[in-house]
């Protein structure tokens, strides 16, 4: 039926259709194109197709014949036969190519291809949707747990609820044809599952199982979905006063002692509320260790079934394959002893991170270092382990490449687009005309400028009635830098996630320069210094170590006669820095736990005003962040409260204050595991599934 048609990427697809009897297709691909470069095609007159304007059924069946390649699957080899058959009753009958392909679909319209019967004694693991129309003595429904049976009705990763509603109404407005359920609303697609479902459950004959894991493979506790408690609740023990074991419950029971676990579950689940009970613990997937080991109740459950001799004491009788695993638990177990004791009656052990004999080779280290970054310093202050492992001995988890891009390179993406647009706009671009600006210094400071001398500092200089030609400035230096990593294959995720994930970015970059465009001038602010690095020869240290960084962005804000009065010191960051008060910024600041604001904040002063940390200079200075946000009405709310001013409370001191005790305690060698530890100190790092709490 091809030639009716005549498209030519339409042969190339038929032309390599593995159904087809076809030698050398690749050439023959080749050779279609160099011959037909147009998409169009007179199909008739291709070799393949000569005399086939007309065609009679007889004439069909020997071209099935010779193309087509016998089908190995049940369902495509019924429809070849049937096909077969109706060209059979229609072998005197000639007719043009396009009625007799027409009469063919009516005539196979109502035709229905059933599946394959067996009378194999066997498993079939299928989905849902392969299952409808099919029938089986027992059907197990195995996964059901919250999250996944039924999938969660929620706000999809990709596309807003609003977005994909506003893409569907498009679509409909061009009158393309769409499924009924095609970008549905969340509550549609709900419905769409328990249809489904409730089609499944119609192929059991004789009985049917359901069933939710407690546990995933890294031993995170799980719970069962809405079907499941519905079901529960409607034919489980929570619907009957009175309860019976199953014949399979019953069985596993007899296999153990008297007073065993799943004994023992059974007569708790007896004096409790019947909508309070739970099911019988099912089987673990893992295989079991010696009790001595053992950490978690499915492992105490699998070695109760299995291997019910029991070994007392870690020491006693651990099997060689498990010696390894044993002083890994040993170790767990006194990092466990260690965090539950209060600080100062801690035992200072290895295991815990306490390691004074390298105390030397800590401080010949850091005097190697001639300065250490901020970011840096966050690591340390944030846990002295992880600053002993990660950038000491330079020992990290590796990236993992997703679908979506990693954190680290879609903030290096919007910190070059950031770049790029003021540094042009600084400059002048042709794209966006506008009047430069500088800032110039003299004996009493800075001030502003029209006109530039030698080392003047250039600035950005908004006028909100050019924020049309700016924002359209911004999303072409956004795309030309998306190309350019593209390009040097950078690794930003599955292409179709980025598709989207690139408009977010944008859009957020697009957010931010609107603000400014909009305020700067009524402020009197001037963006400037962009990707400002600095290092020890500024001669910026805190407790003895030089800082070195790379300030994002230093807005200067000058008074009503031109002179510098502040300054706005900002940097570039994702929502997972966002705050959800202006109080807990100040307090992350005065914890050490944020260093990136106050030392760029320093860093500025001293370049501006030739001190830093003093009364004077941080009252004129003001550290924040600009937290990616697309919404251009919750932008400024974020921005204000992100911004904080350097002469808060008791800010700087308690922030060198808590830098300087931690620098303290490397220097002696105490890389604690606290507070890394804290929520790990049960095993998780080395056990299958969750510890028993004990």
């Amino acid at each position: 039926a091809y030639p009716i048609e005549g498209d030519r990427d339409g042969l190339i697809d038929l032309i390599r259709h593995p159904a087809i009897r076809m030698e050398m297709r690749e050439q023959q691909v080749e050779d279609l194109l160099k011959e037909h470069p147009n998409p169009r095609i007179s199909a008739f007159d291709l070799e393949w197709f000569k005399g086939t304007q007309r065609l009679s059924g007889a004439e069909g069946l020997e071209r099935l014949s010779h193309w087509i390649i016998e089908p190995e699957d049940h369902f495509n080899a019924k429809a070849l036969e049937l096909l077969q058959g109706v060209l059979e009753g229609l072998k005197e009958v000639f007719l043009p190519l396009p009625e007799l392909v027409d009469l063919l679909a009516n005539l196979l319209e109502n035709e229905t291809i059933r599946p394959k019967e067996s009378r194999e004694q066997g498993i079939a693991v299928m989905n849902y949707e392969d299952a409808v129309g099919l029938e089986f003595d027992w059907v197990g429904f195995c996964g059901m747990n919250e999250g996944r049976c039924p999938e969660p009705v929620r706000q999809d990763a990709l596309i807003y609820a609003e977005e994909r509603e506003a893409l569907r109404n498009e679509l409909v407005d061009q009158q393309v044809e769409l499924p009924t359920l095609a970008l549905a609303d969340p509550s549609v697609r709900m419905e769409q599952q328990r249809v489904r479902f409730l089609s499944a459950l119609g192929m059991a004959r004789e009985q049917v199982f359901f069933s939710y894991s407690a546990l995933n493979e890294q031993g995170g506790e799980q719970v069962c979905g809405r079907f499941y408690r519905q079901l529960w609740m409607l034919a489980g023990w929570a619907g009957e006063q009175e309860f019976n074991l199953s014949s399979y419950d019953e069985w596993r029971i007899k296999r153990l002692s008297k007073n065993n676990f799943l004994m023992r579950h059974v007569q708790s689940q007896k004096k409790v509320e019947p909508v309070e009970r739970l099911p019988m613990p099912g089987e673990s997937f893992l295989s079991w260790i010696p009790e001595a080991l053992m950490r978690t109740k499915d492992e105490a459950l699998l070695c109760a079934v299995n291997h019910p001799q029991p070994v007392v004491h870690l020491d006693e009788a651990v099997p060689v394959e498990f010696e390894v695993l044993a002083e890994r638990i040993r170790m767990e177990h006194a990092r466990v002893d260690y965090l539950n004791q209060p600080e100062g009656e801690r035992n200072e052990l290895i295991y815990a991170g306490h390691l004074p004999d390298i105390a030397t080779s800590i401080r010949d280290w850091l005097k190697e270092q001639r300065a250490i970054s901020p970011t840096a310093l966050e690591e340390l202050t944030h846990c002295r382990y992880l600053f002993l492992m990660n950038r000491i001995l330079n020992l990290r988890a590796p990236n993992e490449l997703d679908d979506f891009p990693l954190p680290l390179d879609r903030g290096k993406l919007m910190h070059a687009i950031f770049d790029h647009v003021f540094k042009r706009l600084a400059t002048g671009d042709s794209m966006v005309p506008s009047t430069l600006a500088w800032a110039v210094q003299d004996e009493a400071g800075w001030f502003l400028s029209d006109q530039p001398i030698a080392e003047a500092i250039p600035l950005v200089r908004f006028h909100p009635e050019q924020k049309g030609a700016v924002l359209e400035f911004v999303e072409h230096v956004a795309r030309e830098q998306i190309a350019e990593v593209i390009t040097k294959k950078g690794a930003l995720g599955h292409p179709a996630v980025w598709a989207v994930e690139q408009e977010k970015l944008i859009q957020s970059v697009r957010t931010a320069v609107a603000f400014d465009v909009e305020h700067c001038l009524v402020e009197r602010r001037y963006p400037a210094l962009f990707e400002f690095s600095f290092d020890e020869s500024l001669g910026i240290s805190v407790a003895g170590v030089a800082i070195k960084g790379k300030v994002d962005r230093i807005d200067l804000v000058f008074d009503e006669d031109g002179r510098l009065d502040q300054l706005q010191v900002l940097d570039y960051k994702g929502s997972s820095r966002e705050q959800s008060k202006a109080e807990d910024y100040i307090e992350r600041v005065m914890s050490a736990l944020d260093c990136q604001l106050p030392l760029y904040a320093f860093a500025a002063q001293h370049y501006f005003f030739g001190v830093f940390d003093t009364p004077e200079v941080n009252a004129r200075t003001k550290a924040g962040y600009i937290i990616a946000e697309r919404d251009p009405v919750a932008f400024p709310g974020k921005r204000k409260k992100a911004l904080i001013s350097m002469d808060e409370m008791d800010l700087t001191t308690g922030f060198k204050k808590a830098l300087c005790e931690q620098l303290d305690r490397m220097r002696s060698g105490d890389f604690s595991v606290d507070p890394y530890h804290a929520g790990f100190g049960d095993y998780q790092p080395l056990l299958r599934n969750r510890p028993i709490d004990e």
